[in-house]
């Protein structure tokens, strides 16, 4: 046969294979790292209250969400803009200590939005949640990213203005009030540490803009999810090179051209019980293509390549050793059990002795 009859035969072939194992995923373990569960699975509702109080707060490890307010929404009809199945308590209880949280003024209020979705929840709700929590666990401590996501008109005051507001009111007894841009753990127990990510006359917490975050959100298709797992993958080893350095930010969320669900768990739908979705491509043909995402479904030497979401692949690449590395806050859409954990492990080296 002619080289070139040969190459076209072999990837028909190949392309035949690969097709019909994208249509039908073989089965791929999955590691904890992503869940769609409602309710926390572990109870770390006091993980912080061991660590000794004269650890920098940029020292630690936190566990973090991705447009937090979320979890309110139901499945159905939600899915390009519902990127946690928790409640912000069941957050909390699971772990979470960094949160995103996106304030929509209308009516000289907050409401929580993703984007312009109404998440039918206000910051004051928000506040209660979150004073409530830290009432019955004095020990711990939540950084809140307060950003603003859209104006719905009729108001009367500034974006500045209604925060200040609200912090004078609900958040006299509840935001730690800066008096440095190094905090340790025992300045702010018992408090909310405010991530300002809004222009205002004054300073209400630390300066968001002044941290090392990567937040690449957009994804055109499934496929650029490699090229978000390998910006997150570079961010978490420069945090773990320069600790302490800053406040190190790494999100594992991005959606567009995929779903919140997909980029964190690789899944054909949104359920941690869903299979993996396939790459279609096939080894040993396209053995370079993708090294950090797994294969599955082998036959001989015939195994497909199939998509890994950032969660399980920070799980499996990133948090793998004993104890895991620092990695700074990691905001997570639909973080899994081993995921929280595993960041909580990290800081294992500042227990109280």
């Amino acid at each position: 046969m002619h080289r070139t009859s040969w190459n076209r035969a072999s990837w028909a072939g190949t392309a035949l294979l690969s097709a019909a194992l994208a249509v039908a995923p073989p089965a791929h373990a999955e590691n904890g790292g992503f869940s769609t569960a409602t309710v926390a699975a572990i109870d770390h509702a006091n993980w912080m209250s061991r660590i000794a109080g004269d650890t920098p707060l940029r020292d630690l490890s936190i566990p973090g969400t991705h447009d937090t307010a979320t979890g309110i929404l139901g499945s159905f009809g939600t899915e390009i803009v519902r990127t946690q199945s928790m409640s912000l308590q069941q957050q909390l209880d699971a772990g979470v200590r960094a949160l995103d949280i996106r304030c929509w003024l209308e009516h000289d209020t907050f409401q929580m939005h993703h984007g312009i979705v109404d998440l039918d929840q206000n910051f004051g709700q928000v506040l209660d949640i979150v004073h409530t929590f830290l009432l019955e666990h004095p020990g711990e401590t939540i950084l809140m990213r307060v950003k603003q996501e859209g104006d719905g008109g009729d108001n009367t005051e500034s974006f500045a203005r209604v925060f200040a507001r609200y912090a004078e009111v609900e958040g006299a007894d509840l935001f730690w009030k800066p008096t440095t841009e190094n905090p340790t753990l025992h300045d702010v127990r018992g408090k909310v540490v405010v991530m300002q990510d809004f222009g205002a006359p004054d300073r209400w917490g630390l300066n968001y803009d002044g941290f090392d975050i990567e937040d690449t959100y957009a994804v055109r298709t499934n496929w650029d999810l490699y090229n978000k797992w390998t910006l997150v993958r570079a961010h978490l080893e420069r945090a773990r090179k320069l600790e302490g350095s800053n406040f190190f930010v790494t999100y594992l969320s991005a959606a567009g051209g995929s779903f919140p669900y997909f980029v964190a768990g690789g899944r054909v739908w949104a359920s941690d019980s869903a299979p993996h979705l396939s790459t279609g491509l096939v080894t040993p043909f396209f053995k370079s293509k993708y090294p950090d995402f797994p294969r599955a479904g082998c036959l001989g030497s015939v195994c497909s390549i199939m998509f890994e979401g950032t969660n399980e692949l920070v799980v499996d690449k990133i948090l793998n050793t004993d104890p895991p590395p620092f990695v700074g806050m990691v905001m997570a859409d639909f973080p899994g059990p081993e995921l929280i954990d595993r960041i909580i492990l990290a800081n294992r080296r500042f227990d109280k002795s």
